[in-house]
């Protein structure tokens, strides 16, 4: 019976699979803030340039709250992702009345799951006013790469802004190069987007099964 011990080993090696590997992974974030108060608002595409290293999956975009209480006035801030060419990929808009969930200084809403393969994106914040501030730390070691969290699927490029105008619309990539500073003001959760371990041994456990069901029918 073939078919019933295909089915019955895609079950077994499922089962040692779960035993040996973890649940999916947490969504990791691209930054962390190193202030919680805002100190800038006079520029607009204040973000990063990053590399992926190996395909991400985006869950949520984020923004920076000064002061964590919220999107002040009728501002809308946006969160825009860039591909290497300067098109839109996606962006959320943050405003008083749905500016998403906190989280350690930035606000996230979640986006359809969006897949980056290798390759150069950025990702930069606009609107910000005199009543929601980014903040603009000078670094003077060098180009900041300590607020971007340690993961071996992202690796931090370069710090971006664009005009000194912020209004401008958010659908315009920043092309500018900012040395030695660093933004807090945008961010996003993201995660592998290679299957876990734990998602293969699912599967393998339902083929088995629909395989022990087809021989059972037989």
């Amino acid at each position: 019976m073939p078919g019933l011990g295909f089915a019955r080993a895609c079950i077994a090696a499922a089962f040692v699979a779960l035993g040996c590997a973890p649940l999916a992974a947490q969504a990791l974030t691209l930054v962390t803030a190193t202030s919680s108060l805002g100190n800038q608002h006079d520029y607009s595409g204040i973000g990063f340039k990053f590399h992926v290293n190996s395909a991400i999956t985006i869950s949520q975009l984020g923004v920076f709250d000064s002061g964590a209480d919220g999107i002040a006035g009728t501002t809308t801030l946006w969160t825009t992702l860039f591909d290497s060419s300067g098109n839109v990929i996606v962006a959320s808009g943050f405003t008083n009345s749905d500016a998403g969930a906190l989280e350690s200084f930035f606000r996230y809403k979640d986006i359809a799951p969006t897949t980056l393969g290798v390759g150069d994106y950025i990702l930069a914040g606009y609107g910000w006013d005199a009543s929601n501030l980014e903040y603009n730390s000078f670094i003077v070691d060098g180009l900041n790469t300590t607020t971007f969290n340690a993961s071996p699927l992202v690796t931090f490029v370069d710090t971006r802004f664009g005009p000194q105008n912020s209004s401008i619309a958010h659908t315009i990539a920043p092309t500018n190069v900012f040395p030695d500073h660093s933004f807090n003001s945008v961010n996003m959760h993201f995660q592998s987007a290679v299957p876990e371990p734990a998602t293969l041994a699912l599967w393998a456990v339902g083929l088995g099964f629909v395989g022990l069901r087809r021989r059972r029918r037989a």
